[in-house]
Parts: structure tokens; C-alpha cells; sequence
């Protein structure tokens, strides 16, 4: 298998559910803090929407404005197909995955059957100012 064939096999696997999946931490975008997650002994595993599928789930919940990568994975996670990660990572730099984690809390208060492993909001901001860092820190 040459390089743009693992490429494209990587990216069609992109859905595939996590191997050892508690080893996994759940990320939505990339400003999650990887490295503490690496120094933690897991390892990132990043969630996507699927366009081919409509989030019915999700749609009872959340408003159609929001980003439909959003309302997918959220749709998935009302589906239980993040159930066995440890844990998930939203970003607080994104509103919409911040709105994200207040449905999640609403839906726990309703739906007392749903598997949605615990979800943590992540205030890192991304630029490389001293002050940054000491707001991050």
C-alpha cells in the first residue's frame, strides 16, 4: 500500500470506534491540550460528524443554526457511540461547542438512559503570549 492509499484507507476508517477506547480521550478539534492528554498515558481520539447521516437525535435538541458537524457528533453521543471513552474534550474558544455542553447536561437531566461518557470544557486559549500562558496555567 502506497502513501495516498493509506491516506485515503485512514480517512475512510475515520468512524471506525477507537480501539481500546479506554485509553482514549475525546477531542472535536485540535485545541484540545494534547500534550497533557499524551503526558496522562492516553491518547486523543478525535470525534467527527458524519454527513451522510442525519442527526435526528441530536435535531431534537438543538437548534438548526447550529454547525451540523456539531450536531452530528452530538447526535452520535445521544447514540452511545462514544460510551466506553473515559472522558471528552470541548473547547471553550468554540460557542457552539460550549452550547454542546450544555445539552449534554440537559439531556442527562432527561434522558436518564443515555451513555455519554463524562464531558470536561477545555479554556485554552490558542495564542503564544506570556499572558496567555499564565491565564492558561
Amino acid at each position: 500500500m502506497d502513501g495516498v492509499q493509506a491516506l485515503r484507507h485512514r480517512y475512510e476508517a475515520r468512524f471506525d470506534p477507537p480501539a481500546d477506547p479506554a485509553r482514549k480521550v475525546g477531542v472535536i478539534t485540535p485545541a484540545a491540550p494534547i500534550e497533557l492528554i499524551l503526558a496522562a498515558g492516553l491518547q486523543p481520539y478525535r470525534m467527527f460528524g458524519k454527513p451522510g447521516q442525519a442527526p435526528d437525535l441530536g435535531d431534537k435538541y438543538m437548534e438548526p443554526e447550529i454547525d451540523g458537524e456539531v450536531r452530528s457528533v452530538f447526535d452520535q453521543m445521544l447514540r452511545g457511540a462514544y460510551a466506553d471513552l473515559p472522558l471528552i474534550l470541548l473547547p471553550r474558544s468554540s460557542e457552539q461547542h460550549l452550547q454542546m455542553h450544555y445539552y449534554i447536561a440537559e439531556v442527562r437531566k432527561w434522558e436518564s438512559g443515555v451513555q455519554i461518557p463524562p464531558v470536561q470544557i477545555v479554556d485554552v486559549m490558542q495564542t503564544d503570549y506570556w499572558s496567555t500562558g499564565r491565564y492558561v496555567r
